[in-house]
């Protein structure tokens, strides 16, 4: 099974990666995913194929391995004429955005930051949230998000948006 356009009929240039842990362990989640993206009008595919970033594999030590995995990636995603990329795996954003133009010198696909784009939908259209919460909550950085992505203010950000109220977990005295 190839690339499966989702919303829009095939002319998506955007792949929607899930990335091995959201794909096989939390399916509910990739399902949430895809009816978020399309709820806020992001366009994109889907692949059952395309599942792995190989970033396991090269933190193991599988350099090779890892080099195999994104090439054959790289030639899949450049049939189907693939541009973008959005995922909410931290772990395969990181993949695509630093080590994928390290292992491919003719990497040319860009990892769109999803969290952004997400905040800037719900920022445009604050009419998408229907049943604000209000409860306290905390937001743990992911070490792929954060320290290597840098990305630490959208996801809270959002969280903000849609009615929590964000509870740092140090302590600050």
């Amino acid at each position: 099974m190839g690339i499966l356009s989702v919303l829009g009929f095939g002319k998506s240039d955007t792949l929607y990666f899930p990335g091995c842990t959201t794909y096989f362990k939390f399916r509910h989640t990739y399902e949430l995913y895809k009816k978020i993206f399309s709820r806020l009008g992001i366009i994109f595919k889907t692949s059952e194929k395309n599942i792995c970033s190989g970033l396991s594999a090269l933190e193991a030590g599988y350099e090779q391995e890892s080099r195999k995995l994104a090439r054959r990636n790289f030639e899949r995603f450049k049939e189907e004429e693939i541009k973008n990329i959005i995922t909410n795996s931290p772990e395969a954003y990181k993949m695509f955005l630093q080590d994928y133009p390290e292992i491919l010198p003719d990497w040319n696909i860009e990892p769109k930051n999803i969290w952004r784009m997400i905040l800037a939908k719900l920022e445009n259209n604050p009419g998408l949230i229907k049943n604000k919460v209000n409860e306290d909550v905390t937001f743990q950085d992911s070490c792929y998000l954060g320290r290597y992505c840098e990305i630490y203010e959208e996801p809270r950000k959002i969280l903000g948006l849609i009615g929590y109220n964000m509870k740092e977990m140090y302590n600050s005295k």
